[in-house]
């Protein structure tokens, strides 16, 4: 029913952004992430300022394994000025594109700080951390000693499991 809703007001001239991300999450619920993805950049496309929307679409990329893509997504969200705990998430999640574990951790964990309205949001966000605890070393060297295994994309998946929380 919603779904359906959600398609109709999408298709109307008067369509809004809002109803592009809300189509998305539900295709992301019901792991339709082409779909997913096709309606998080209509979003952004209508409006650019819509962050968790561009937040959602870099993960749900990211966790899809296109990194490429997602750094480029969720490069604007690092700009002074907008939603700060996106920017914090945002710039985790390029840390761990990068593999910088300990610099990953600490934009999350502030990030997770800041959040105060989306409890849900915080809780994936805390899957990445935990994720990268369970198989980071905790030497000082941890980041040299990361095994191939361990890459961005296996730990976002572990952590993420497609089901973005929107």
């Amino acid at each position: 029913m919603a779904l359906a809703c959600l398609k109709e007001a999408t298709a109307r001239p008067d369509s809004i952004a809002i109803s592009h991300f809300l189509l998305a999450s539900q295709y992301a619920q019901l792991q339709m992430m082409d779909r997913a993805v096709e309606e998080f950049e209509a979003a952004i496309a209508m409006d650019p300022g819509l962050a968790i929307a561009r937040f959602q679409l870099g993960l749900l990329l990211l966790s899809s394994g296109n990194a490429e893509r997602a750094n480029d997504v969720l490069t604007p969200l690092t700009v002074p000025g907008g939603d700060e705990a996106l920017a914090h998430f945002a710039n985790g999640l390029l840390h761990l594109i990068r593999d910088e574990f300990s610099e990953t951790v600490r934009y999350l964990n502030e990030g997770i700080r800041l959040n105060t309205e989306n409890a849900a949001l915080n809780n994936d966000m805390q899957k990445i951390i935990d994720e990268i605890a369970k198989v980071v070393p905790q030497s000082s060297d941890a980041e040299k000693n990361i095994e191939e295994e361990s890459s961005a994309q296996h730990l976002l998946i572990s952590a993420y499991t497609g089901k973005p929380s929107l």
